[in-house]
């Protein structure tokens, strides 16, 4: 999912629409592909080297900053890194902690070189070792453990979808409707409305054969907006399984008034 100042948008007059990007775009593409070089092979780095190395091809790229931004994120968001924090370092802690503690009480005016020289002597390891340890379990730390892999070119498409789903957080009230549904895909996203949990109202369509999808939306509620907002972004890629859709979604930005649609 993006972030607020990552979302791309343009309003015309009471209408606002994401700004989707071209997915054969070859600069596009070409960054995309550096991109995810750097987290194809990311098993093993820690959190802090995969951010260092994918910041220097956003910095060094001459696309749109925010797109590449955007672009670098989603692949964040589909790296799992180790956050378990090791029983022997919450020991090693524990130790530390305690035996600093007790050369405070013995010596106040210990300066700070003697202070390190006897945590070294203490622990039998250099303090930079020690410093390094002490705080190794923290996010820049964090190892990977997994890169859930795509093509450039499908991250240009995931690109575009986060785009909508930025907007669906914000959204009063959205309508989809379903034109000519084949009933396995139907009954699929019927259980995605269940699993999201979200409140609709469902009808047949006049004239025409499908279903008419009313939803709505967090801003229409009065409590855990925020993770209905989230489970509403989510529900979005489901509905784009279906062959043939139209959606329409009212829209509250702070600062734009009436709402947009």
């Amino acid at each position: 999912m993006l972030t607020k100042n990552l979302v791309r948008y343009k309003i015309h007059q009471n209408t606002i629409a994401p700004r989707f990007i071209s997915t054969d775009d070859k600069k596009l593409l070409n960054m995309a592909s550096q991109l995810l070089a750097v987290f194809d092979d990311s098993q093993g780095k820690t959190r802090g080297e995969l951010t260092t190395q994918s910041t220097r091809i956003v910095d060094n790229s001459d696309c749109n900053v925010i797109i590449a931004r955007g672009l670098e994120k989603l692949l964040m968001d589909r790296t799992l890194f180790n956050s378990d924090t090791p029983d022997e370092l919450i020991h090693f802690r524990h130790e530390l902690f305690l035996f600093t503690a007790r050369l405070h009480a013995q010596d106040d005016n210990c300066n700070l070189e003697t202070y390190y020289q006897r945590i070294e002597k203490q622990f039998d390891e250099k303090i930079d070792s020690i410093q390094d340890r002490l705080y190794s379990d923290l996010p820049v730390h964090q190892p990977v453990t997994q890169f859930k892999a795509l093509s450039a070119k499908r991250l240009l498409h995931r690109y575009n979808c986060a785009q909508v789903q930025g907007l669906l957080i914000h959204c009063g009230q959205l309508v989809v409707k379903i034109f000519h549904p084949e009933p396995a895909s139907l009954r699929q996203l019927f259980k995605y409305l269940r699993f999201h949990q979200l409140l609709a109202e469902i009808s047949k369509l006049d004239n025409q054969t499908g279903f008419k999808i009313t939803i709505d939306g967090p801003l229409n509620l009065f409590f855990q907006t925020q993770k209905y907002g989230l489970n509403l972004a989510n529900f979005f890629p489901g509905i784009l399984h279906q062959k043939e859709w139209q959606m329409q979604a009212t829209i509250h930005l702070k600062n734009e008034k009436p709402p947009l649609i």
